[in-house]
């Protein structure tokens, strides 16, 4: 699928649905989710029903430049496929966005397994469903290693991902480096070593494993408050057009190319996760002529990247630059769904 001639249709709001509005424009601008749902020649596929109306919604979405839609053909499915996200309630769009990955293949999802290897290492990686759309366009992996100071031994592990969530910083590059940084477990956090069995104040270091077709990068703008509400973090963080993260991936990291670029930006505009509102900016590879356009419900216009990278953006969504085949070693790892609301470092 080539990238988009001109921006395509506004979406009307539905009713306090901007969460839900921008997250889509941002899905339809990834070229290679439009590959996956709108050129799959398998006529023998069944999408779930939230897969089926998000591929219908990008294909008018694409078609209808100049006019403006309420996507609800997505809205309907999407109060099937979940309780918890509410119609004309403020949501937070980055959970919005991995319920859409993961359900997109839904229940059609088949497994296929991979043994452990025959040395007895704690590389296996955990099944993976075939032929899922979340894994082919999000699915990368994070290896960890544990190293314990009492008999050197490292404990190694690979864990799927669909995205990055990374603590703010001054720059995604800083962010991207506090991710990566080696930490010594503290007191009350200790490590039961594997092989010679004492806890230990272990060092862990987590790297990028598996480098994903599209990386996406939430940045963890909302934490708890002692009095159990949730703060908003306002810091603007820069970034630039292209992203390397070779600086980031372990020696052995293998998959697409460690170059990236920028393709779209959702933002939050708000002091609080249960109110404000969502916008995304769509551009760069996007677009044959790389110009950028606001998304804003039915508003769709022309903006300058000066305007896109002084926004406090919430999730940033970054294309890899490079058109070769990934060079997988393994299978690439499936993704798993995990609980809403937080997670470890590499949930989305």
């Amino acid at each position: 699928m080539k990238p988009s001639k001109r921006p395509g249709a506004g979406l009307k709001n539905a009713g306090n649905t901007c969460w839900a509005n921008a997250t889509l424009q941002c899905l339809t601008y990834t070229n290679a989710l439009q590959e996956r749902l709108l050129t799959e020649t398998d006529t023998k596929r069944t999408w779930s029903p939230l897969g089926h109306a998000v591929a219908s919604h990008l294909k008018v979405a694409v078609s209808r430049t100049g006019e403006a839609f309420e996507p609800r053909e997505v809205l309907s499915a999407l109060s099937s496929a979940c309780k918890t996200l509410k119609i004309g309630r403020q949501e937070d769009a980055h959970e919005f966005l991995r319920l859409v990955v993961e359900e997109l293949d839904g229940p059609r999802r088949k497994h296929s397994s991979k043994p452990p290897p025959p040395d007895g290492s704690s590389t296996a990686l955990l099944p993976i469903p075939i032929g899922s759309v979340a894994s082919e366009v999000f699915g990368g992996g994070l290896k960890s290693e544990v190293h314990c100071p009492a008999c050197s031994h490292v404990s190694v592990t690979v864990d799927p991902i669909l995205d990055l969530s990374l603590e703010v910083a001054s720059t995604i590059v800083e962010c991207l480096q506090r991710f990566t940084r080696k930490e010594k477990l503290e007191k009350g956090d200790e490590y039961l070593c594997e092989k010679c069995k004492k806890k230990v104040l272990a060092v862990r270091q987590i790297t990028l494993h598996r480098r994903p077709r599209v990386l996406v990068c939430q940045l963890k703008r909302f934490g708890w408050m002692p009095n159990g509400t949730r703060r908003k973090i306002s810091d603007h963080v820069r970034f630039s057009p292209t992203l390397e993260v070779d600086p980031f991936c372990s020696p052995e990291s293998d998959g697409h190319s460690g170059s990236y670029e920028l393709f779209a930006v959702l933002v939050h505009a708000g002091n609080s996760l249960s109110s404000g509102h969502y916008f995304a900016y769509c551009g760069g590879p996007a677009f044959l002529d790389g110009r950028w356009h606001r998304f804003d419900d039915s508003v769709v216009s022309q903006v300058s990247f000066q305007e896109v990278s002084s926004s406090n953006a919430y999730v940033l969504f970054y294309a890899n630059a490079s058109q070769e085949p990934p060079a997988f070693h393994e299978p690439p790892p499936a993704p798993v769904p995990l609980p809403r609301g937080g997670g470890p470092k590499g949930s989305l």
